[in-house]
């Protein structure tokens, strides 16, 4: 399966869709209730069917999206989260050990101020049932995510701007599966 986003002028809207083993479409799942919306990672569910996380302009801001499908592409749950005022891109979902889904990304809102690093933990239904914020500088943002210790540690990559200057840092971020930060990489300039 994947996930991307489908243009339909003038709006773009997250497009899931499964391949057979020989590059046959399957099916495909157009999410028009999420408008401007965008799929950056996708994993399948051990309850069968995938989860999709990226976000969708709700109005005047973004918000991170999950979006659980079935194995034939039907809608399950869809869920956000988020300030409707506030910026929020979520890049990374990856299996949560015990159970659930881990939403990684950045933004800027009530919640996320100046492109702090988000987490949230989500479980099969898609009900939060945590969030942990990271913010050491100014403007962070997260380019990417990877499981370690055995998928027990989340760490983000990305870049952080400190204070606005002209030119961005490499930061990384490590996270326990409870959220708890482990340790921050010194930007590299």
């Amino acid at each position: 399966a994947f996930c991307t986003l489908s243009y339909e002028a003038p709006n773009r809207y997250v497009w899931i869709g499964k391949l057979n083993s020989s590059g046959t479409l399957q099916w495909g799942n157009l999410q028009t209730g999420y408008f401007f919306g965008v799929g950056n990672s996708i994993v399948e569910s051990p309850s069968g069917g995938f989860v999709v996380a990226g976000y969708y302009d709700d109005g005047p801001g973004y918000q991170f999206l999950a979006i659980k499908v079935d194995p034939s592409g039907n809608n399950v749950w869809a869920v956000e989260f988020g300030d409707s005022q506030g910026e929020e891109f979520c890049d990374f979902i990856g299996h949560a050990p015990g159970g659930g889904y881990y939403l990684f990304g950045d933004g800027e809102s009530q919640y996320t101020l100046d492109s702090d690093t988000w987490l949230i933990k989500i479980d099969e239904n898609g009900n939060q049932e945590w969030n942990q914020l990271f913010r050491e500088n100014l403007n962070q943002t997260v380019e990417t995510c990877v499981m370690v210790n055995g998928g027990r540690d989340l760490v983000s990559l990305g870049e952080e701007n400190i204070w606005w200057s002209n030119g961005g840092d490499c930061h990384a971020v490590r996270y326990n599966d409870i959220g708890d930060l482990q340790a921050a990489i010194a930007p590299l300039g």
